[in-house]
C-alpha cells in the first residue's frame, strides 16, 4: 500500500512524516482517533435510548394521570 492510500488525510505531509520516521505513531495516533469517535458515537447513541425510553415513561404516566 502506498501513503497516499493508507493516510489520505496526511499526504500533504507526507514528507515530513517520512523523514521523522513517524509511519507508525501516525498509524497508532489514527487508530486511536477511530476508537474515540466509536465510543463518543456509542455514548451518543446510548443517550439517545435513555432520553427516548424516559420520555416514553413520561408519557405513559401523563396517560394514567388524564383517565
Amino acid at each position: 500500500m502506498s501513503f497516499k492510500t493508507e493516510f489520505p488525510d496526511f499526504t500533504a505531509i507526507e514528507r515530513h512524516v517520512r523523514h521523522a520516521r513517524a509511519e507508525r505513531l501516525l498509524a497508532i495516533a489514527q487508530a486511536i482517533g477511530t476508537s474515540l469517535a466509536a465510543i463518543g458515537r456509542f455514548l451518543a447513541r446510548d443517550e439517545g435510548r435513555e432520553q427516548e425510553r424516559l420520555a416514553i415513561q413520561a408519557d405513559a404516566f401523563l396517560k394514567r394521570s388524564v383517565q
